[in-house]
């Protein structure tokens, strides 16, 4: 059996009526200061461990594969190209100024909004000579590695990529 009409509408009202509980979705008041110096200390706690743990990983594979030793041209050691290292080294310049461009000016600086998710604003000129730079800086440090490392020469150059790229993103988040 339904309810008569006028049952349903004094339900609905009373609903629609009610109190709204607290909060930014319901239209109270926003969490205050204290909520927001919590979760930036988190933010930059988690990015200190993160900074500590692929400093440590780049740091140990550094060692495991005696390139330090080798950098050193220890006798025993594998040598390493210093040229192409070298060449390496130039190669990422164009990567590090771009991303000092964009993260640190830009974002930090002139508090622009920087919207990496959008393909056709990124694809500008220094976005692309940023991203080649560093595609050759990974070839040329790759070939660097070769004479002494063989094929885990590829595998040093990938791993040590990565931890200086999160060691990267960790350190900006800590700033």
């Amino acid at each position: 059996m339904e309810a008569p009409a006028s049952d349903v509408a004094r339900a609905q009202g009373a609903y629609i009526a009610r109190p709204a509980p607290p909060g930014p979705d319901a239209g109270g008041p926003p969490p205050g200061p204290a909520a927001a110096r919590s979760e930036d200390s988190r933010s930059r706690v988690a990015s200190l461990l993160k900074l500590g743990l692929f400093g440590w990983l780049c740091w140990w594979f550094i060692r495991y594969y005696e390139i330090d030793r080798s950098l050193r041209n220890e006798p025993g050691a594998p040598r390493i190209s210093a040229t192409w290292l070298g060449l390496a080294l130039c190669s990422l310049l164009p990567f590090v100024l771009v991303y000092l461009y964009a993260s640190v000016w830009r974002r930090r600086i002139l508090r622009e909004p920087l919207d990496l998710q959008n393909w056709q604003a990124g694809s500008s000129s220094l976005v692309h000579a940023a991203t080649i730079g560093l595609l050759f800086a990974w070839i040329f440090a790759a070939i660097a590695l070769f004479p002494g490392y063989g094929l885990g020469s590829l595998l040093i150059v990938a791993v040590v990529t990565i931890c200086t790229v999160a060691m990267v993103d960790a350190a900006e988040g800590v700033l």
